[in-house]
């Protein structure tokens, strides 16, 4: 081949070798990007929602509750991303990013103001009245409790409202009230040894059902959820300081049962494996959901 006819190889083979050398130093579009945040309320405390984002979605449920982390998310034609979020009783949350680093999400909730329904502290006040819990790890266990009015408000959560109560030794550690977060009535036993926590809704107006779980307040370790029923006995006392409280020796008696008692219920769940079967739809049967009215209700600081 003489050098004439070579010379269009010669050409084509550098404006080829041209356009590679350029096409590496040229800056590559960002096609996928990272995306984590919060989901929060306006009062700053973390949210259970569906986080969805290109096409992906996730939910903020687990611990640490609120928190929503994605890889490699595949970017809109204009190099953005569409995040949306969903929570029960909150406004949705639906934002075009163009900026992946960090986000903060604050929902709003969907009956803040302007509702004809009942308000959180007359939901909270519908469950003043003398009760009986049942629930069964291997036997069978039975609680009463007082729950007296009228509602306060907590003061870590603004709008959530609490009524007080006593338990079947007469101890005044008892919170319980409607967490709109979760759609949920909730019930806190402070104990001696753990905590016992009852979440539930009414299947009428004196009779509810949902799961007991056992905490413990120094590892904020939580049992299975183990099925529980509850009785409206009594629709009174209704005030606060009604109820006669046990003292002296009974006051001591009343101790040691409860010892007894929770002594007796931390060992049967020790030797409850497997869980007990749950149906899905379970009220208060996510332990994720639990954890997360245990802590609003261990936040409030209005027990007597």
């Amino acid at each position: 081949m003489d050098a004439a006819a070579g010379r269009p190889f010669i050409s084509r083979f550098l404006i080829l070798a041209a356009l590679a050398l350029a096409s590496t130093l040229l800056p590559r579009a960002v096609v996928a990007a990272n995306l984590k945040g919060e989901v929060q309320g306006v009062d700053g405390a973390p949210v259970c929602a569906l986080a969805i984002a290109s096409g992906r979605s996730m939910f903020t449920c687990s611990e640490p509750v609120g928190q929503f982390s994605f890889v490699d998310l595949p970017l809109e034609r204009d190099g953005t991303i569409n995040l949306q979020v969903y929570a029960r009783g909150h406004f949705p949350f639906v934002v075009k990013l163009s900026e992946f680093g960090h986000q903060t999400v604050v929902l709003t909730r969907a009956n803040a103001t302007g509702s004809s329904g009942p308000t959180n502290r007359q939901k909270s006040e519908r469950l003043i009245g003398e009760w009986e819990f049942s629930f069964i790890i291997i036997s069978e266990f039975y609680d009463e409790y007082s729950l007296f009015g009228p509602a306060a408000e907590n003061p870590e959560v603004p709008g959530l409202w609490q009524v007080h109560g006593t338990d079947t030794f007469g101890d005044p550690d008892v919170l319980a009230g409607y967490d709109e977060e979760f759609d949920s009535y909730a019930l806190l036993d402070l104990g001696i040894l753990f905590d016992q926590l009852y979440v539930f809704n009414f299947l009428d107006s004196d009779f509810a059902a949902g799961c007991n779980f056992q905490v413990d307040p120094l590892t904020f370790e939580f049992s299975y959820c183990y099925r529980t029923l509850a009785f409206r006995t009594s629709a009174g006392p209704t005030v606060l300081g009604t109820a006669q409280a046990s003292a002296g020796p009974q006051q001591t008696r009343d101790r040691e049962a409860r010892v007894l008692q929770e002594t007796e219920l931390r060992r049967q769940a020790l030797y409850s494996l497997p869980a007990p079967p749950l149906q899905a739809a379970a009220t208060g049967s996510d332990p994720a959901v639990a954890r997360s009215i245990y802590r609003r209700l261990k936040s409030a600081q209005v027990l007597r």
